[in-house]
């Protein structure tokens, strides 16, 4: 699988931000009011941003400070082709829990909200053929489909966003640093969480094209990103308080049931956000998926693009079918959520075992 090296500046955005834009949206408030055990939560976010874009740009500089195209040549640089292929094997491991991961959620959402009756399996099966089905074309066709459902994530988000601020009880917002400063913008299982998908962008790479500057991507993601998670954040504690925030499994859609917009055609406006974000959960496993087989590609036998994206998804679909229940779902978060961490910091590894290899080497 040759990659076409096409994608420009805004098109990287695109799909490192809708990667970003996954479960995190739907449990953002409960995950951070926990974490920082205060209403603090906004704090937390701002600092992920900052400690994120300063990872990945150096991230991007190692990369490139050593000439290697990706993450894939970098880890065969490194570890040599041994090690090099036990890495790319475990984080092709990586991207099938995460695909796994954002259409179980997607399952137990449809089921808690829409489907009460119908089996996750039958979700997660015919969740994963559409994806096999897209994946089927190349990384245009899910581009085009991306560039598609952002927008209108955007533009659905931002309109209940709108109609949400009479809602907010500012009564319900703590002084800063309450509970003391480390949970609030120290605290790993925090600051990072909100921007678990960015790490997309070391694979999405040998896509690019010369005249793209993917800092800038990255900038702009992180940017874009954090003011939704913000405001939204915001909306949400300061409408429920951070008790009930705390208590709920999908504290967004909670809050979306809570409340009705008078003046206008449709007073009740959880419809559109439950429609709208299955096709997001949908878009973020797709390119997981994709990245998936391709990363197969790299070290296996199946070097034509269908039959390594096929695979890829089946063995996604597997791993997501032996997680039927709430527990395990949340098991596979915290499954992909560490994975992230590690995937985020391998860059950092590299450059320093290749920069130590090269002076013995000398």
């Amino acid at each position: 699988m040759i990659p076409k090296q096409t994608l420009s500046t805004v098109q990287l955005t695109v799909l490192t931000a809708i990667t970003l834009l996954g479960v995190q949206f739907l449990i953002l408030p409960r995950v951070l009011t926990v974490t920082a055990n205060s209403t603090d939560g906004w704090l937390t976010i701002v600092a992920g941003a900052l400690y994120t874009f300063i990872l990945t740009c150096l991230a991007l500089y190692f990369i490139g400070r050593h000439h290697a195209n990706d993450l894939y040549t970098y880890g065969y640089m490194t570890f040599g082709k041994i090690g090099g292929t036990l890495l790319l094997f475990l984080i092709n491991v990586y991207f099938w829990v995460a695909s796994s991961y954002q259409i179980a959620a997607m399952a137990e959402m449809v089921r808690f909200y829409l489907l009460p009756s119908t089996p996750t399996s039958l979700i997660k099966v015919l969740t994963f053929l559409l994806i096999a089905y897209l994946l089927s074309g190349n990384l245009q066709t899910i581009l085009r489909v991306s560039s598609i459902i952002f927008p209108l994530t955007l533009l659905v988000a931002g309109t209940i966003l709108v109609f949400s601020f009479k809602e907010m009880d500012i009564g319900h917002m703590n002084p800063p640093f309450t509970n003391g400063v480390a949970n609030v913008i120290f605290n790993p299982n925090g600051v990072f969480f909100p921007f678990e998908g960015i790490e997309v962008i070391y694979f999405l790479l040998p896509f690019v094209n010369k005249k793209a500057k993917p800092k800038l991507a990255v900038f702009s993601t992180l940017v874009l990103i954090s003011i939704i998670y913000i405001i939204t954040y915001l909306i949400v504690v300061l409408n429920l308080g951070e008790r009930e925030v705390k208590t709920l499994v999908w504290p967004t859609i909670s809050f979306i049931q809570s409340f009705e917009t008078e003046g206008i055609f449709i007073e009740r406006m959880e419809g559109f956000l439950l429609s709208t974000w299955i096709m997001q959960f949908f878009s973020t496993s797709v390119i997981y998926s994709f990245l998936s087989g391709y990363s197969l590609s790299k070290y296996t036998k199946l070097k034509k693009s269908f039959p390594g994206m096929a695979v890829a998804v089946a063995i996604s679909m597997i791993i997501s079918l032996c997680f039927q229940h709430t527990l395990d779902t949340r098991i596979l978060s915290l499954i992909s959520f560490y994975g992230f961490e590690v995937v985020l910091l391998l860059p950092f590894v590299y450059f320093l075992i290749y920069s130590i290899k090269r002076k013995v080497v000398r």
